[in-house]
Parts: structure tokens; sequence; C-alpha cells
């Protein structure tokens, strides 16, 4: 008899028990983070354990737009849960941070760094993230949270493989200089970005470039300007002995008389022979005639086709003079010219201002047909 009355009390006394567990409502809450950022994947794994330790995973769910967790849950369990998210939604926080290397073969590294600086000015995401490069190592150093940096890696890969798909391969035939030399000027024009380059073929004497669609427009842009035939330049000099013995022009310089009376003092004016000198574009000049006893020479010959200006520099013209009573003597008259093509210049004169005579050259320089 006693021992029925025991297990009637404990029936009940557990009927009791389970009456007050089924008073306790589930509870539905949502926790709006203001400090820290659940996009960011270090932060929402180090969430996401902290609060397993509380509810089951089943009862939690995490909204990354908004930066919302949603959970369901006994009020005591609500309370836990709300502590340890005030313990970590903590302002002024600092995010988790991480610095990596990134090396890049097609763009070049500052190439790949203002892809991502732009980007940063629209994606809310990217503030903040830290950025260097070094083009010469092709290397970008980024330091930011997990999350900008898997977003500032894939703006870097989709910016490579727009690029290379842009390069091609284009042969250029070099017809009127050596590849070599027009290799050296093209370069000059393009950015040099890995896996774009220009080769030189000696053997058919062309331009082999890799580069994108917009960089091979320029390429044939400046091949078209420097691949000419360079010109030849035609110096006629006439060179004009001058003196205070006798009077008058000869008949050959009656064309620049009136320039030389303007420019000089003396009483005679007779024309000496003189060869005439041609010389390539860019180059050099030597000249030695012994018949008239005269030297010419020059460091260099320039041909602007464009404007038709000339310059020669350093023309050095000698002539061995037959003094009377004299010892033959060397006049020498070195200068630089510019003139436009066809016009005569005419250069030299006395080295004191009472000397007996001198040399003077007039030179008209035109360019070869």
């Amino acid at each position: 008899m006693r021992f029925f009355l025991i297990l009637v009390v404990l029936t009940a006394g557990m009927a009791l028990g389970g009456f007050a567990l089924a008073q306790e409502e589930l509870v539905f809450k949502n926790y709006n983070l203001k400090h820290i950022d659940l996009k960011d994947p270090d932060v929402r794994q180090k969430v996401e354990e902290e609060l397993h330790k509380v509810v089951s995973a089943d009862a939690l769910s995490i909204d990354e737009r908004t930066n919302t967790i949603f959970v369901r849950a006994v009020e005591a369990k609500q309370n836990e849960v709300a502590r340890v998210i005030a313990r970590l939604d903590v302002g002024g926080s600092k995010k988790t941070t991480v610095t990596i290397t990134r090396s890049v073969s097609v763009v070049s590294a500052s190439e790949a760094r203002r892809a991502v600086e732009e980007a940063a000015q629209k994606d809310e995401q990217l503030k903040g993230i830290e950025l260097s490069h070094s083009d010469e190592t092709r290397k970008v150093v980024m330091t930011g949270t997990s999350a900008q940096l898997e977003k500032a890696k894939a703006i870097i890969d989709a910016l490579e493989e727009r690029s290379l798909s842009e390069v091609v391969t284009r042969v250029y035939k070099v017809k009127n200089r050596s590849a070599s030399s027009l290799a050296s000027i093209v370069k000059l024009h393009l950015a040099g970005r890995p896996g774009t380059g220009v080769a030189v073929d000696e053997l058919t004497n062309s331009l082999i470039v890799r580069e994108t669609e917009a960089n091979q427009a320029k390429v044939k842009q400046v091949t078209q300007k420097f691949d000419t035939q360079l010109a030849t330049l035609v110096l006629q000099f006439r060179v004009i002995y001058a003196s205070r013995d006798g009077a008058g022009v000869d008949e050959s310089i009656k064309d620049v008389a009136d320039e030389l009376k303007k420019m000089f003092d003396f009483t005679s004016y007779r024309a000496q022979e003189a060869p005439v000198v041609k010389v390539e574009q860019g180059h050099s000049a030597e000249v030695q005639d012994s018949a008239s006893g005269m030297s010419i020479s020059l460091a260099r010959c320039d041909y602007d086709p464009e404007t038709g200006k000339i310059r020669i520099e350093r023309l050095r013209v000698s002539k061995k003079v037959e003094r009377a009573g004299q010892k033959p003597s060397t006049l020498t008259i070195s200068t630089t010219i510019k003139a436009d093509s066809g016009h005569t210049v005419v250069i030299g004169g006395a080295s004191s201002k009472d000397a007996k005579d001198a040399l003077i050259v007039a030179v008209k320089a035109t360019v070869e047909k």
C-alpha cells in the first residue's frame, strides 16, 4: 500500500514538471549589428562560433545584406544571445586585417592598383583597403579584411583576363631602315606592359609586336611616320675670297652681291672653286678637294620634311689662300647653320675689323629628288 502511494506522488510530480517546460515558449528576435560587418568572413565565423555556444545552428540565421542576426529560442537563451552580441558588437572595434602580395603577369602593377582604387570609390565594402605596388617586381601589396582582399583579387583577375584577351601579335615589314633602329622608336611609344613586347627579325627586317589592339594602331602610326626613306641633302657651296685688293664682284656670285656688301666692307669678292657635298639626312660628311685646296666637314645634317628646315651642325670650311709676297695660309670658318630648303645662307668674314682678306661661304641646301 505504501509503495503505491509513493508511485502516484512521483508520477504526479513528473507531470507537473513537463507542464512547466511546455510553458517556456520559443521567441523570435532579430539583432541588427552596428559596428561589425557580417560580410567579412572572419567576423562572421567568429560571431557564429560564439553564438553556437548558446544556441544550436538551426536556431540561428544571418543576413549579410542587412547585417542582421535572427534567433529563435526561449527567452533565457535570447538573453544570453543578447549578451554575446553586446560583447562582440562594440563601437570602434577594429576589423581583422591581413596583408597579402598579389603578383601580376599581364598588366602592370600600377594598372592593377589603379583598378582596385577606382572600384573602392564606388564600392563601400572596399573603402579603407590599403594598396602599394612595384612595377619593377610586378607586385601589388594589399592590406584589408578578408572580404576586401577577396574582392580586390577578383578585380585584378578580371583585369588580367580582359587584357590578355585583347593582346594580339602582328608583324610589320620595315622597308626603308633597319628594323632594330625602328624598334627602339616604337618601344618609346609603348608602356611595356607584362605580356607584351617588340621583337626584331633581322632576316626579314621586320618587327614582331605583341600588344593590345589599341596599341597596335599606335605602332602602325609610328612605323608609317618613321619608316621613311632618308632624304639626301645636296649642299651647294660657293666659296668667296674677299679682299681689299681690287674692286668688283664676280659674275657667278651676283645673286648674293648685295648681301655681301651689307655684311662686309671689302672691295673685291672673287668666287673660288668649291665641291658639291651630298649627305644623307642625320649623317655626317667630309670632303677634301685637293684641286681647290679646300676641305669641308660637318658633324650632322638634319632635315624636317614637315617644315622644310635644314640644320647643318658644326660645319667647317677651310681654304688655302695664296697671298702676294707671303707664304700660303689657310682661312677657316666654323659654324652651325639653320636654313630653309632651297635658300642661300651667307656665312663667314674677317677675323678682325681691319683684316685685309677673309673667307666667305654661301651655302644652298636642297633635297635630292
